[in-house]
């Protein structure tokens, strides 16, 4: 996208850092760590990942689309938890279910932002492969984002762990190491 388009929906993202959300009293609930410059130090930390090694399968968009993910993962936050959001009946509960609530917010606010500014929008004239890739950078987003809820990082690291030997495996067969050692 233009330089334009991508200020622009950086500054919409920015906003979103510093809303209110009602019902909660925000003199009491201090709203200090889903924040702006949290979200630019993930940025940053991501693109240091991936410019140091850990894109090196990824391609070029996977990789735009995992910074993106980093920048809007907390936009929308609340500065509470999902389950203080949950057990209060918050309005958002009703919104989107309490399996990572404030996450799946994060993801349509995001996606509402590209659709805007028309970023990593799918239109008919666009050729079937770039419509793959438009929607697999999408998908990549979202999945990045719900991935960010903690109440699920004990089983996101089970599921890691069980993964771990097969991608080592992936990882010594594209680097052709005979020896297969993990």
């Amino acid at each position: 996208p233009e330089p334009e388009r991508l200020r622009a929906f950086f500054k919409d993202l920015r906003e979103s850092y510093f809303r209110k959300a009602e019902g909660v009293d925000y003199s009491i609930v201090g709203k200090q760590y889903h924040t702006l410059t949290h979200a630019i130090d993930v940025m940053i930390a991501t693109h240091a990942l991936l410019r140091s090694g850990g894109g090196v399968y990824l391609s070029k968009g996977e990789q735009a689309a995992l910074v993106i993910a980093a920048l809007g993962h907390d936009s929308m936050h609340t500065g509470v938890s999902n389950a203080f959001l949950v057990s209060t009946n918050h309005p958002y509960l009703a919104e989107t279910g309490a399996e990572s609530l404030q996450e799946k917010r994060s993801v349509e606010h995001v996606f509402g932002l590209l659709d805007k500014h028309q970023i990593l929008v799918i239109e008919d004239s666009m050729s079937k492969s770039l419509q793959a890739e438009i929607r697999g950078a999408r998908t990549l987003i979202k999945q990045s984002i719900l991935w960010t809820d903690i109440s699920q990082h004990k089983n996101q690291m089970a599921q890691m762990t069980n993964l771990a030997p097969e991608l080592l495996d992936i990882l010594s067969n594209a680097r052709g190491d005979e020896s297969n050692e993990n």
